[in-house]
């Protein structure tokens, strides 16, 4: 089991693939597995594989393979999809969800499972959810990416050294995915310039854009830029009357992240925003699987924690069914 109070150091998992393979060649079981296939057995053949470079792999149905953690390792590799400004202190499920996409050990889901429930910092930042208020009528159904794009903002919140106040957030309604952007105010022609540079610009333009009824949002600026833009204009208040229920949510979750990662004085949170929203897009989402970068975009977030995966597919169009398969997958 690993320790609960993991030696401190870089969160970052260094991909050296010699130094795995070296660890690999002192653990007991990864020894055990190797010398039967390097014997020609066949018991774990059909589980198991060896890369050119002696890297021992566990197959799976996915498209890549994952890299047999040795024991020594697994306290790194739980900081590094847990602990780490990238990874966003996510809960059990998204943790689970996360680590098995680069790594196996045959106590993964236990040994995630204590991490998580161990860790302090996650002990501390608990945020209790508050009363769900349900929608006055329900919103139009949405079938694909950019259909529909929610708009918020956070704030006032502690100015940082940089002189931001607000936090900008948008996320699209199918796919979860998300956008954050620190702002200084929140006057129409900031808010309007960060749409427009952050979604549109990055994008393309959403059918249906959903706000509430603030000021920021409904000021002429807006209207005319989704004019110019052909986006239908969307409001909460007949939906309902505090807000967006997927902003709200998105909201509790970015800023329990970030609590994980600012200072005492919680002025440098705008340097941290990247992390915690990249974090929230990497994570597999309950409902699809998947994470909401796959979605948008059709392949996972790369992160250097652990290098290029071994892919096992060998041609484009291999590539190409896996990646419709996947996305079938998710979207049911």
């Amino acid at each position: 089991m690993p320790s609960q109070n993991p030696s401190p150091g870089p969160y970052y998992l260094p991909w050296d693939r010699d130094l795995i393979r070296e660890e690999q060649d002192r653990d007991e079981f990864c020894q055990k597995i190797k010398k039967e296939l390097n014997g020609g057995g066949r018991r774990h053949a059909n589980e198991f594989t060896q890369d050119q470079d002696g890297l021992l792999y566990r197959k799976s149905d996915q498209c890549h393979d994952q890299v047999v953690a040795p024991r020594s390792m697994i306290n790194r590799i739980l900081r590094a999809f847990h602990d780490a400004p990238w990874a966003g202190h996510m809960g059990v499920k998204r943790t689970l969800a996360s680590v098995p996409s680069k790594f196996w050990w045959n106590t993964v889901r236990k040994d995630v499972e204590n991490y998580c429930e161990n860790c302090v910092s996650c002990q501390q930042r608990k945020n209790p959810r508050g009363p769900q208020r349900a929608p006055l009528q329900p919103l139009p159904e949405v079938t694909m990416p950019l259909q529909r794009v929610s708009m918020d903002i956070v704030g006032p919140i502690s100015s940082t050294y940089k002189g931001n106040r607000y936090i900008l957030t948008l996320q699209d309604v199918f796919t979860k995915y998300p956008e954050a952007i620190a702002l200084p105010n929140q006057k129409p022609e900031t808010v309007a310039r960060a749409f427009v540079e952050n979604i549109v610009l990055r994008h393309g333009a959403p059918r249906q854009l959903l706000t509430d009824r603030g000021t920021s949002f409904t000021s002429q600026l807006m209207k005319e830029v989704c004019k110019i833009l052909g986006i239908g204009k969307l409001q909460t208040t007949a939906y309902h009357p505090a807000g967006d229920e997927l902003v709200e949510r998105s909201h509790r979750t970015l800023m329990c992240i970030l609590l994980h990662s600012v200072d005492t004085k919680q002025r440098d949170w705008d340097d941290w925003l990247p992390f915690a929203i990249s974090a929230y897009r990497s994570t597999p989402q309950t409902a699809s699987g998947e994470s909401p970068h796959f979605l948008m975009y059709g392949r996972d977030i790369e992160h250097d924690i652990t290098g290029p995966l071994r892919v096992n597919f060998s041609t484009d169009f291999n590539y190409a069914a896996e990646l419709r398969a996947r996305l079938n997958i998710a979207f049911g």
